[in-house]
């Protein structure tokens, strides 16, 4: 999802969000940050604040699908993994590949998912 919190992406995360509270990219990158330093908490609670800002987001879905498939919250990563795709995330290869779902791929519900696109 991102690097890790450093002092550089700290910044550039503030500054987005300085200029434009509503930017979902910037609290996407901020929560995968903080997932990368181990703050699951701050991350959980930036990437709510990404789904509050952009709900109709294919890719701040796909991005909270990640998170939770990383933090090992199985439901909530294929609930929001197929949100993704009903929205238009369709590219099977991402899905396939990206290593942020190695937990759930094997899941009957993400296999399934992966038959539909």
């Amino acid at each position: 999802m991102s690097p890790p919190l450093n002092k550089a992406t700290r910044a550039l995360v503030a500054r987005a969000l300085e200029l434009n509270p509503q930017d979902s990219r910037a609290l996407i990158l901020g929560a995968g940050a903080f997932y990368t330093i181990g703050n699951a908490a701050n991350a959980l609670e930036w990437i709510a604040k990404a789904q509050a800002v952009a709900p109709n987001s294919n890719g701040v879905m796909y991005n909270s699908a990640c998170l939770y498939a990383k933090l090992g919250e199985t439901e909530r990563a294929l609930e929001f993994a197929e949100k993704a795709v009903a929205m238009g995330s369709r590219n099977k290869r991402y899905y396939e590949t990206d290593t942020d779902f190695a937990s759930i791929r094997e899941h009957p519900r993400f296999k399934a998912l992966m038959d539909s696109l």
